[in-house]
């Protein structure tokens, strides 16, 4: 195993621009500093609550007045502070904030996750009309889900896993929530607090919420006028004003199955005694908390006033040359050299459980939630079944599926988790630097072992000393040959006012954490649906995690009992003793201060990442430039017989192009496809050779050859996945990748088939590309559905995810002398188009209602869009602030641009003319801000004292002595001394601005 760790040896920047005064930023917030560290920053904190009478001591140093809040981790009964009653009743994971000002906030949510708390799903498939689909009904699972700990229904309730992976709850009847305040009720919505998150309801005309007491009639307050999906904006009856309970009725009308996507709710109460609770003296209080006996006694004080300390504790003690191992009743702890701390909880029967504490340096890192019980160290899905062996008949499989509309299974295989109730812990022993922690278990078909490998690790960034832990896992023994993954789950511990930082395919992360509305998180598949990496910052300090090398895992997260919780479902490499991918932690003491400088932090260490994966696995790491999507040749632009769809679109649709500016156009399609022999789709190909229903290659040729006549970069589609009616898979059907149920994975298409890579078909494709780059210099591919690319084949004995092979496509392609490797997907290897739906947005611009959310989303957090290419409507303002923050909203097509009124075409045309001009020092970036107002984006780069300068708002920038800027927008220069004052929406290079004056 590594002991180093491998993206974090680059020399990440660790520092911060200084707060930003009014109107003046100082030349120095644009500078890439790698030796200025973070700044640590008071913050707020949280208190464990574990047991029905708890003291809870806090400090300041002046008197103080703040805001503190109280989150259920389990129902509590009648929880108080100070004698004082704060609810009859709080509901798992709710939350209650009282504030100076008398009053209180009450909030609720549920995500409808069904594996919620350790819930496994029992899921069996339905065939419906619309398709397959597979549900999992609350009756039939053991282990209830949070909408069954909360609320009652009076029908069936059930999740229901859509084809495209998506969950929504559904439900028959009425389903009614009830909350026992305990004070009076002021107002009452069905949102978090902030309005950031909504309830999202998707029913036919007839859902009625209604609202009472808990006594009383309900009063009816929203009800669907149409089919479809609502977000309900209600209002507290008068009736109901003063209340001290509250029930919510959703209530679906007869033989009708309502979803619910997301639930969040929230009540202000009439607290008086807030006031008196929110007051801290000079030296501080204690606070007691006290609950029913039939309470859970698990609950989380917390508060963001950063003068408002808990008492510090002794340092831990460190052994100095080798790590040691402590043994106790209820728990095993090993201090490492390296200043690390694992422990883990131990059971009656003395087996080690899960992770309850890891400790890097001062910073917790991973804390299991107050009173959380001992669980399963891990979970092993086992694969049964065997495939029969290829080749299948080809041409008569298909004609079989064509005539049914189904596939035949060529066999049988299923997923089935490990039973771990004779789990036995087999000790701990050390290994060098490391310690591995030993379980033995005894399944139906023999013996097994797992191991979990621990060992800490030492570096350097920007001159500091770093610490992080590494760890492992590997099983092994006849019992556990046929395991195919293993779970492990973190509880990462946060703060209030901590930032998540992440891109998801098709959906952005910025959040600072508060407990009162967490965000909704989507389930993704590592380097094929996400950054890759965790990151985690606040003034309490930063949390990094990321893989020793590229691994397609599934993680889910989300807040969950006032911690962060990780679940890593890791696929283990093939073998006799089958290990996954080591897995780095590391925390630095210090973080942000504010929203800007975490999204500073943030981007440094994703281009470091994105860089270092890119240099260990030789693909080609592609700048965003300007750029056309032409999704597909339309029936109503081919040209009469006497000329080509290629030369049509050379003649008619470069010359726009080349006067908007656009850098790069990528052609889909382009390939012999079912549409030259069916009339279907060109998105089927059938091989790699150029289509000549197009034009055939000299028209290509033709096509290149101006495109780059004009400064143009042409970029092709690449599939994952052929026609199901390809010649080339009647000659070798073991191409396809197959799924576990024995037919052919066609991504839910149906006319296409999944290639695999690990077969001859990766020389196919690697050899077809060549040759015909050898003919024609076009400059990149743009790879569609990269997920597919690394499907799982259980055509395999011992099948694993083939992202290895996507990879190693990606290093034969970047070998070749590409400029351009773009993924349709999101991960650190090639340059993702990841947000926006590239299908349904063709342009020119349409009222679509979900294209403009997804605009409305990104709108003034552009930064977000960092590396990745976007499919949206042509908003000039979010267009700019995408490409100066180094992302790209991709085109359409040339009529997107027409559509635009004569003025804003020409400032498309600056647009592209500057960014082109300044994209050389476009090296690392730093936002510039003051207060909430984005000002602008400064980027410099290695070796260059310059710095550029795109202004989004009117600002001045102090300059150290006399300056020469160039107003790029303009093409004027000039001699600037003490501050200069920027326009928005111009571009400026600020000579040897870097220097020491």
């Amino acid at each position: 195993m590594a002991t180093r760790p491998p993206w974090i040896l680059l020399s990440f920047v660790l520092a911060f621009g200084p707060d930003l005064p009014a109107v003046t930023v100082p030349v120095e917030a644009v500078r890439f500093n790698q030796t200025q560290g973070t700044e640590t920053i008071p913050t707020g904190h949280s208190v464990d609550i574990s047991s029905p009478n708890t003291r809870i001591r806090l400090l300041t140093i002046s008197p103080e007045r703040t805001a503190i809040g109280l989150l259920a981790v389990a129902p509590l009964k009648n929880p108080s502070l100070d004698g004082v009653t704060l609810m009859g009743h709080m509901p798992t994971e709710s939350t209650l904030v009282l504030n100076p000002n008398g009053y209180a906030v009450f909030s609720y949510h549920d995500l409808y996750d069904p594996y919620w708390n350790h819930r496994q799903p029992q899921w069996r498939e339905l065939q419906l009309e619309e398709g397959p689909v597979r549900v999992d009904s609350l009756a039939d699972n053991i282990l209830p889900a949070k909408v069954a700990t909360d609320a009652v229904e009076t029908g069936n309730g059930f999740f229901l896993l859509d084809p495209e992976g998506r969950i929504t709850f559904h439900w028959s009847g009425n389903l009614r929530y009830c909350f026992d305040f305990g004070h009076p009720l002021e107002s009452f919505a069905l949102t978090d607090p902030s309005g950031r998150h909504r309830t999202i309801l998707t029913a036919d005309p007839g859902l009625e919420i209604s609202l009472s007491d808990g006594s009383g009639q309900p009063i009816t307050v929203w009800h669907s006028r149409g089919e479809g999906k609502h977000q309900p904006d209600i209002v507290l009856p008068a009736a109901l004003r003063q209340s001290r309970t509250l029930c919510v009725n959703f209530t679906a009308p007869e033989d009708t199955y309502p979803a619910i996507e997301q639930l969040y709710l929230h009540a202000r109460l009439r607290m008086p005694a807030a006031e008196r609770l929110t007051r801290f003296p000079a030296q501080g209080r204690t606070l007691i908390y006290s609950d029913a006996a039939e309470s859970s006694h698990r609950a989380l004080l917390f508060w963001e006033h950063g003068n408002i300390t808990v008492p510090t504790t002794s340092p831990l003690q460190y052994p100095e040359d080798k790590s040691e191992i402590r043994e106790q009743n209820e728990l095993l702890q090993v201090r490492f050299p390296g200043r690390v701390l694992v422990e883990f909880f131990r059971n009656q029967q003395g087996t080690v459980g899960n992770l309850k504490r890891l400790i890097i340096g001062e910073k917790t890192v991973f804390k299991a939630a107050p009173g959380a019980p001992w669980t399963d160290p891990f979970t092993i899905t086992l694969l049964e079944g065997t495939p029969n062996p290829l080749p299948v008949p080809w041409s008569s499989h298909v004609e079989n599926f064509l005539n049914s509309g189904r596939w035949t299974p060529y066999w049988q295989r299923r997923h089935r988790q490990a039973a771990l109730h004779d789990l036995a812990f087999d000790g701990v022993r050390t290994d060098g630097n490391s310690v591995i922690l030993r379980w033995r278990l005894t399944l139906a078909s023999g013996p097994g072992i797992v191991a979990w490998r621990f060992a800490p690790v030492q570096t350097g960034s920007a001159g500091n000393p770093l610490t992080g832990v590494v760890m492992q896992l590997k099983v092994e023994g006849s019992g556990l040959r046929s395991a195919e993954r293993i779970a492990i789950r973190l509880p990462l511990a946060v703060r209030p006012g901590d930032w998540k930082l992440e891109q998801f395919f098709r959906h952005l992360v910025e959040e600072r954490l508060d407990f009162q509305g967490p965000a909704r998180y989507p389930e993704a598949r590592w380097f094929a649906e996400s950054q890759s990496f965790v990151f985690h910052t606040g003034p309490g300090g930063t949390v990094l995690g990321g893989f020793a090398a590229p691994t397609a895992a599934m993680v889910r997260q989300g807040l969950e009992a006032g911690r962060h919780m990780y679940h890593f479902d890791l696929p283990l490499q093939r073998g006799g003793i089958r290990e996954t991918t080591p897995l780095y932690w590391f925390a630095l003491p210090s973080g942000s201060a504010d929203r800007w400088n975490a999204v500073n932090l943030w981007s440094h260490f994703l281009d470091n990442i994105r860089h270092w994966y890119a240099s260990q696995n030789g693909v080609l790491d592609s700048r965003p430039v300007p750029t056309v999507v032409w999704n597909q040749p339309l029936e109503e632009n081919f040209p009469d017989s006497a000329r080509s769809w290629f030369d049509w679109f050379t003649q008619t649709q470069l010359p726009r192009m080349e006067a908007a500016g656009i850098r790069n156009v990528i052609l889909q399609a382009p390939w012999f496809s079912d549409a030259e022999v069916i009339a279907t789709s060109f998105h089927a190909p059938r091989s790699l050779q150029i289509s000549s229903l197009l034009g055939g290659r000299e028209a290509l040729k033709r096509l290149v050859a101006e495109a780059h006549r004009r400064g143009i970069q042409v970029t092709l589609w690449y599939p994952s996945a052929f026609s199901l009616r390809s010649p080339l898979l009647n000659q070798h059907t073991d191409w396809t990748v197959w799924k576990i149920s024995g037919i052919p994975e066609d991504g839910g298409w149906g006319d296409i088939v999944v290639m695999d890579t690990r077969t001859d078909y990766f020389q196919y494709a690697v050899d077809a590309v060549t040759a015909l780059l050898r003919e024609i210099p076009f400059d990149g591919l743009w790879m569609d559905s990269w997920d597919l690319a690394m499907a799982t084949d259980y055509s395999d004995p011992q099948p694993t995810p083939q992202l290895d092979r996507a990879v190693a496509l990606q290093r034969r392609f970047t070998q070749l002398g590409l400029s351009q490797i773009i993924i349709e997907g999101l991960g650190p290897l090639g340059r993702p188009d990841a947000y926006g739906d590239y299908e349904s947005h063709s342009g020119p611009p349409k009222n679509h209602p979900t294209v403009k959310a997804e605009l409305e989303r990104i709108r003034n957090h552009e930064y977000m869009l960092y590396h990745i290419g976007a499919a949206t409507y042509l908003d000039l303002p979010v267009y700019h602030r995408t490409l100066a923050s180094g992302g790209l909203i991709n085109i359409a097509n040339p009529d997107e641009i027409d559509a635009l009124a004569p003025g804003d075409r020409a400032w498309l045309r600056s647009i592209h003319r500057d960014h082109r001009k300044v994209m050389h020092l476009m090296q690392h970036r730093s936002l510039l801000a003051d207060s909430d107002l984005w000002l602008g984006t400064a980027w410099t780069h290695d070796g260059s004292g310059d710095a550029v300068i795109f202004a989004f708002n009117p600002f001045h920038l102090q300059v150290n002595g006399t300056v020469t800027v160039e107003d790029v927008t303009t093409g004027v220069r000039f001699q600037a001394t003490g501050k200069l004052r920027l326009q928005p929406f111009h571009t400026y290079i600020i000579f040897d601005a870097l220097s020491d004056k």
